[in-house]
């Protein structure tokens, strides 16, 4: 019926008459992923399939996760007594195709910011590493703090007799 289709509530019910079957396609991915990560493999085509099939599998699963959560959480609302938590937690609960898909994108954004942040680290870390290991000086000689670096910035030819005259200087 064109009205039933209109209706909040049929899509509501709809949705969660597909949880189970999201949950379980959800499984079947992340165990393709996980074994995809598994493989003695260096392909960087493999390992991006295997975290994209993980991420896919975690928001087909994250609905499901929300709605028993929201289940659990109906019980310490009502303890509350507090009529706000009471109307959020039912109301999260009853437009669960609506807050699925937030908390699925909440959650997916998170573990990129997540993800980028370890990556940049580990950057980091490796380009320290490969300065200590390439840069073996004792000592460094840099342009002063807030100098302009420019084609023509020499040390002073002064400074430079001064630095040769050292005995331990090569």
């Amino acid at each position: 019926q064109p009205r039933a289709l209109q209706s909040r509530a049929q899509l509501e019910e709809l949705t969660r008459r597909r949880l189970p079957l999201l949950a379980g396609a959800g499984a079947v991915v992340s165990i393709a992923g996980i074994a995809l990560l598994g493989l003695d493999t260096r392909s960087l085509t493999i390992g991006f399939i295997a975290l994209s099939s993980i991420v896919v599998a975690a928001a087909l699963v994250i609905p499901g996760l929300t709605a028993w959560l929201l289940q659990i959480l109906r019980a310490p609302a009502r303890w509350t007594g507090a009529l706000p938590v009471r109307l959020a937690v039912r109301g999260a609960h009853a437009s669960l195709s609506r807050t699925g898909v937030a908390v699925t994108a909440l959650s997916i954004a998170i573990a990129t910011v997540i993800g980028i942040g370890v990556m940049i680290e580990s950057f980091r870390g490796s380009v320290a590493h490969w300065l200590d290991a390439t840069l073996q000086s004792d000592f460094y000689l840099r342009l002063a703090p807030g100098a302009a670096p420019q084609a023509t910035s020499l040390l002073d030819s002064e400074a430079i007799a001064t630095l040769r005259a050292i005995p331990e200087v090569e």
